[in-house]
């Protein structure tokens, strides 16, 4: 009984463990497109959308860049 319990907690542990590395890779990777995006405007690497902006109260075009992992 002993050991189909820790086998169940290897297992458990191991899919969590895989799970956060999965996300790890995906937040090195977006810090990594976010630090090497270019200065000038590539409309192809942009959203295309429009945002609400709280404090100015005004609708304004969304020129956020397009991460990989989202």
């Amino acid at each position: 009984m002993m050991t189909i319990l820790k086998l169940t907690a290897i297992l458990i542990l191991g899919l969590v463990l895989v799970f956060l590395l999965k996300k790890l890779t995906q937040c090195l990777i977006n810090l990594v497109v976010l630090y090497k995006k270019e200065n000038s405007l590539d409309i192809s690497k942009q959203r295309d959308g429009i945002v609400y902006n709280t404090t100015t109260k005004k609708l304004e075009a969304d020129q956020s860049i397009i991460l990989p992992f989202e």
